[in-house]
């Protein structure tokens, strides 16, 4: 979508460093948050099959609430800490 943006619109936003910083943590933090998602869903569906009289009460929404907002949190801040993305270097090479 971005290189659709940039040739319809002439923006050449794949040039600009702040652009291509933001493309590459969306890209770690979408794949974090939704590999835990995953691994959520998985654990949820254990539960409701190991201890179904159980579940309604371990497996509420405020829980999956809580567990969502940790994750997406902790998605957000991980790969800043960690890739220290917005130390990247981008080079920039003229078009022909």
């Amino acid at each position: 979508m971005l290189t659709w943006v940039s040739s319809t619109f002439e923006l050449r936003l794949s040039q600009v460093k702040v652009v291509c910083q933001c493309i590459i943590f969306l890209t770690y933090v979408c794949g974090c948050v939704s590999v835990w998602l995953c691994v959520f869903i998985t654990f949820e569906n254990f539960i409701l099959v190991q201890s179904p009289f159980s579940a309604k009460r371990m497996c509420s929404k405020v829980t999956k609430m809580l567990f969502i907002v940790s994750l997406v949190f902790l998605g957000l801040n991980l790969p800043i800490h960690i890739i220290r993305l917005w130390l990247l270097i981008v080079i920039s090479h003229p078009l022909p």
